[in-house]
């Protein structure tokens, strides 16, 4: 990866003329629209400084570097609007990815040259931005929600020549403006976070033979790729298995998150000598130790309680809507109710049958309710 310098009016703009296209892939590429991308790399950071005194921000360089070519610096916004007309003029209708690592906080200055249109910005959450788009021509990357790793960790673990170099050489702390010179150290700085990230991404492009069509946004896509991968052998059983929508409906109405709540005896004391014990990577012991319901859910016709009793005593799963009549807590100390009011139905002050119902709740959960609806599962059934 060579490191050259440039400036605005140094820069081989022309050489973009002769990238070619990567090769166009099949299938889902995970893009709003098939992109004709250019195959060489790109990657875009700034530095900035903070003012103490009132919080405000401002960038005094910019770094945009450029597989096979260098990396171009710049000191302003407008150089940037001006290399980015350059640019767009010599790619014509191709799309240059530009690699960013943490994004989300470039996007917060990048928001002021360009004026994003909500379907120009996929974000995973607000202020989290893992890709946007400055039309066809350009698409910012998030790298470091691709690694998820710091820069210095990644590029070390990808063995790249161009690692991140100490910050505390660097010193953040310095207050720097678009006119403060800039030592051979501090450039070197700069310019180590663009070749690495590009480094960084094309190791893991060639080890995993993707191209930019195909690499994973995220870390986790990686394991989502892998677990589509695994399945493909099942999928006709999967298939199978798939819910109808009244299914998947009555489904949605039976899930529940973790049991957690306070006990409304000892709400607001403190107790001492409290022990406690915990089950390190529970979710992932249960998924591949315990059993699981693998054939389709079918409908049982003239159902009563005995028999769903009875299906549940042979180990089937149920899904079921069921209504309670006068319903209590077996021991009125209890502290912890198990039917959550937000998940119930019928919850009204007139019952079925035109008479006057209550019921009592501590902090969202049933104590008492002379009616209700809801949807459980067998292993709630066995609860209640």
């Amino acid at each position: 990866m060579t490191d050259d310098r440039y400036t605005i009016d140094t820069f081989p703009f022309d050489v973009l003329r002769s990238w070619e296209q990567e090769p166009r892939r099949r299938g889902n590429q995970g893009t709003r629209k098939t992109l004709d991308y250019l195959h060489n790399l790109t990657a875009f950071d700034i530095e900035t400084t903070r003012n103490p005194d009132n919080d405000q921000a401002w960038m005094y360089i910019w770094m945009w570097g450029f597989e096979g070519i260098g990396v171009l610096l710049g000191r302003s916004w407008d150089e940037l609007r001006t290399a980015m007309d350059r640019i767009r003029e010599r790619i014509g209708s191709n799309t240059l990815v530009i690699l960013v690592h943490n994004l989300s906080f470039e996007f917060q200055f990048l928001r002021y040259i360009h004026e994003w249109k909500p379907e120009e910005v996929f974000a995973l959450r607000p202020r989290k931005v893992c890709r946007c788009y400055i039309g066809d021509s350009f698409e910012f990357r998030c790298t470091y929600l691709h690694s998820n790793m710091s820069l210095d960790l990644w590029t070390r673990k990808m063995g790249v020549e161009h690692t991140k170099k100490d910050g505390m050489e660097f010193n953040y702390e310095k207050m720097r403006y678009a006119d403060t010179p800039m030592t051979e150290k501090e450039l070197e700085y700069c310019c180590n976070d663009v070749l690495g990230c590009m480094e960084a991404y094309r190791a893991e492009m060639d080890r995993d033979g993707d191209y930019l069509s195909t690499i994973p946004m995220t870390s986790t896509g990686y394991v989502r790729r892998d677990v589509k991968r695994a399945m493909h052998p099942l999928m006709r059983t999967l298939h199978y298995m798939a819910p109808s929508y009244n299914t998947y409906v009555a489904l949605r109405e039976a899930f529940r998150g973790g049991l957690t709540h306070a006990n409304r005896y000892y709400t607001g004391v403190i107790l001492h000598d409290v022990h406690s014990a915990d089950r390190s990577s529970s979710y992932p012991d249960v998924i591949c130790n315990d059993d699981f319901p693998m054939g389709k859910f079918r409908k049982v016709r003239g159902c009563n309680e005995q028999r769903v009793l009875r299906l549940i005593n042979e180990r089937k799963a149920v899904l079921c809507r069921v209504m309670f009549y006068g319903i209590r807590l077996r021991d009125e100390m209890d502290g912890f109710p198990y039917l959550s009011v937000s998940k119930c139905r019928g919850l009204r002050a007139i019952g079925p049958d035109g008479e006057q119902a209550t019921y009592a709740e501590d902090n969202g959960r049933v104590l008492r309710a002379d009616f209700l609806e809801t949807t459980v599962t067998d292993v709630d059934l066995r609860i209640i």
